[in-house]
């Protein structure tokens, strides 16, 4: 199987999004709660750098697997702006095992990949960068 699974991070103390990796295997504690995982930043397909990522203050989203409109891979958390719907987050849900696309305005009211494969017009921001685009 050659399906390339792509991450990002959120660093809560630098604020500042880490973009590009893979997960490789290997886990241990943090200090200050949480556990470190091992990841490896990819440029052009090989491996740049290695390091880990704490979850304790490290937010990991996953990629989705679609990209918008003009070709930019969309994550986990991300704010997409959807023809005819409007502004959605992008969530993983447990109970489906899929991303869901919820509508900002109501959060009740969400769509799956095959409802908006196509009608998703472009990335707007991400909840952790564009916290004003939730209200």
């Amino acid at each position: 199987m050659g399906r390339e699974i792509r991450f990002r991070a959120w660093d809560s103390i630098k604020e500042k999004m880490l973009n590009g990796y893979q997960w490789i295997d290997g886990r241990s504690p943090c200090m200050g709660g949480g556990v470190h995982r091992n990841f490896s930043f990819l440029r052009n397909g090989r491996n740049f750098t290695q390091g880990t990522v704490c979850s304790g203050h490290h937010k990991t989203m996953q990629s989705t697997g679609l990209t918008d409109s003009k070709g930019v891979d969309i994550y986990e958390g991300d704010i997409v702006y959807i023809s005819g719907i409007g502004n959605c987050v992008i969530e993983w849900c447990e109970m489906d095992l899929q991303f869901m696309f919820c509508k900002i305005c109501n959060e009740t009211d969400c769509l799956t990949h095959a409802d908006v494969i196509e009608d998703v017009e472009h990335i707007i921001g991400n909840i952790h960068q564009n916290k004003e685009l939730l209200e």
